[in-house]
């Protein structure tokens, strides 16, 4: 979905809050380069964001996006009922109006399916900053988001996202929508598409994330700070719902913050005993 100023303006908003930084326009300059084959294309200066999104659940559209290692890594594991979405954009218009909060609502976003509306939270967000492949577009903005099967949405039907083009002044401001329908042949039900990355999540249930006796009694260091709450009391990760983030595990090897760590490098080293042999001497004679 294309929005331009032109656009905005028809919908009451003349002065749209633009970003203060300058990878917007140059990321949108360089993608028309690659496309075009033309050198130094001329930059579209009545662009204000141009939106993309789509289901990543699905392997084929997911793996072709993401790359199998990233799939891998953050999609096969889900529940194959909840909807993850990949949403990108470019221009000068940023699709997140409050960077300065790293949770709660994006405010300019949300999701619509069957007249209900699914706010899409920062807490449910995976950023990315590139896609793998030298094939692959580069985009300002990037990420992950993901819905809940709880929260009652379903991933095989038509769903529409919405994005609030904002003034400066925070008012006014225009919803536009950008419609979504998953083609047929990506609808793997019921044996297909919930069983194809129903094995995938199975696949990644082999723990490879190190744990040590203390995680979870008494330790909960790594418990508060997942990012998505993967973590039980117990010190157990659920891998259906770990993203491999693994700052888990950058907690885990650092001496300094890891409390069993911490603790035995405290811990007084005690001295050999006076006229005890050392392992390996040999016997004197």
């Amino acid at each position: 979905m294309r929005i331009d100023k032109a656009q905005a303006g028809a919908a009451g908003v003349n002065d749209p809050e633009l970003s203060n930084t300058a990878s917007n326009a140059d990321l949108y300059l360089y993608a028309h380069e690659r496309d075009s084959g033309l050198g130094q294309p001329t930059y579209d200066d009545d662009l204000l964001v141009e939106l993309f999104a789509g289901p990543v659940m699905t392997p084929t559209v997911g793996r072709n996006l993401l790359g199998d290692r990233w799939y891998d890594l953050f999609v096969s594991g889900r529940n194959p009922n909840d909807l993850m979405l990949g949403i990108m954009s470019i221009g000068p218009y940023s699709i997140d109006g409050e960077k300065q909060f790293s949770s709660g609502p994006f405010k300019r976003l949300r999701l619509l399916q069957n007249g209900k509306s699914f706010p899409l939270s920062k807490d449910n967000y995976r950023y990315l900053g590139f896609l793998h492949g030298a094939d692959k577009p580069k985009f300002a903005e990037m990420g992950l988001f993901w819905i809940d099967a709880d929260s009652g949405i379903d991933p095989v039907r038509p769903w529409a996202l919405e994005l609030t083009v904002e003034s400066q002044a925070g008012e006014p401001a225009a919803a536009f929508r950008l419609d979504y329908a998953l083609a047929d042949e990506f609808i793997l039900m019921p044996t297909g598409l919930g069983a194809a990355m129903a094995i995938g999540g199975k696949l990644r249930m082999v723990n490879l994330l190190k744990r040590r006796a203390e995680c979870g009694t008494p330790c909960q260091l790594c418990a508060r700070r997942c990012p998505i709450n993967a973590i039980e009391p117990s010190g157990k990760i659920k891998m259906d719902e770990c993203f491999y983030c693994l700052d888990c595990q950058v907690l885990y090897h650092d001496q300094h913050v890891c409390p069993p760590l911490v603790s035995a490098g405290r811990r007084p080293k005690m001295a050999p005993l006076a006229g005890a042999a050392v392992p390996g001497s040999a016997a004197g004679g």
